[in-house]
């Protein structure tokens, strides 16, 4: 599960991806675009906002903000096969801010909605 741990970010987030598969967003309603606050607990989290940690694992923090996924895809199975349960990342979309990818069969309890609401992206 894909996640960001700010209500911009989230956005900045899904508008960047859809635009990069050549799907305009704004090209839809507001009530066709949903936002979710999530409430969790997790444990193990790789923290790839950790310069100690990034030179722990030989990780260089520009691949991470790459279009190109394919060494976050690597570093994510490698995360998901040592057990942990989710990667803290900095945004490609919103720099400075944080995304949380939650590997969901690694965790005891799926998140749970603390609320919703409708968004748009004609304003963007």
């Amino acid at each position: 599960m894909y996640t960001s741990l700010e209500k911009e970010t989230c956005i900045d987030e899904v508008d960047k991806g859809l635009r990069a598969r050549g799907v305009d967003p704004s090209d839809y309603g507001p009530e066709d675009w949903w936002l979710y606050e999530l409430e969790t607990s997790l444990d193990g989290i790789l923290d790839l906002t950790d310069e100690n940690v990034l030179k722990r694992f030989q990780i260089n923090s520009a691949d991470l903000l790459q279009d190109d996924v394919t060494v976050t895809r690597r570093i994510g199975k490698q995360a998901f096969e040592e057990g942990y349960q989710g990667i803290l990342a900095p945004s490609a979309a919103r720099p400075g801010e944080k995304n949380l990818v939650i590997f969901l069969k690694k965790v005891p309890q799926f998140p749970s909605a603390r609320s919703s609401m409708a968004i748009g992206f004609k304003d963007r």
